[in-house]
């Protein structure tokens, strides 16, 4: 094998040494210069013999990665369908470790960390499913989940973005008014209710009565106060 080698190396040094004995002939005929000649004599040399390499063996490209099939959440479904929230979040949570960026599989674990009343790990998940690209109204069940974990800085800060994308969604706005409310964001929320003052209950009302009257806006208040009559 050795010898093989070697005699295959010697015959490209004599492929070479051909090649560039006859260019350099036709290329001083033609008064090139001597840098071009050597130039050319090589790159012929190597398109006539196919390139001489140190290693024999033939390089495979490298093959496609294969591609993984997306989790399945049929069974996990399933099992929230029956109540079964307990086995459905060891699924997910199986499914999760394997596929720990799956927007799919990390949404549907918040949602079930919401049926079993785990509303901080629940907000957590929903946030993170959010940040790898899930759609933007699993920010309002986020800022649901917060409300439900009596967090309402986070719940606030996640209504205050799904509503620039979503600000026609009453039902998500007057959740908006009520946390803002109850965080003393006075301005804030009354704009709030007022836009979502055709769901308002009799309690958001007597809000909005009440924000109205520190105002001393006494006609407004009037009116809300008759509403939540």
């Amino acid at each position: 094998e050795g010898n093989s080698e070697t005699q295959r190396k010697h015959g490209c040094n004599r492929e070479h040494s051909l090649t560039f004995h006859v260019l350099l002939r036709i290329e001083v005929l033609m008064q090139f210069p001597l840098s071009m000649i050597r130039f050319s004599a090589v790159v012929v040399s190597i398109v006539i013999t196919g390139g001489c390499s140190d290693d024999p063996r033939q390089v495979s490209p490298p093959s496609e990665p294969d591609q993984q099939n997306p989790p399945d959440l049929g069974e996990a479904i399933q099992k929230r369908i029956e109540g079964k929230t307990d086995e459905a979040l060891a699924i997910l949570r199986d499914l999760n470790d394997r596929h720990p960026e799956s927007p799919e599989i990390i949404t549907m674990l918040g949602r079930t960390l919401l049926d079993a009343e785990e509303y901080a790990l629940a907000a957590f998940r929903l946030e993170q499913a959010f940040a790898l690209g899930s759609e933007t109204k699993v920010l309002a069940e986020a800022a649901q989940a917060h409300e439900l974990a009596e967090d309402d800085e986070s719940a606030e800060k996640a209504y205050a973005t799904y509503m620039e994308k979503h600000p026609d969604d009453t039902f998500a706005n007057l959740k908006y008014a009520r946390v803002l409310h109850r965080l003393g964001e006075h301005s804030k929320a009354l704009d709030a209710f007022l836009q979502a003052s055709d769901k308002a209950e009799t309690a958001d009302a007597m809000a909005v009565a009440q924000l109205f009257l520190a105002k001393k806006m006494y006609t407004q208040a009037e009116h809300w106060f008759r509403s939540a009559e």
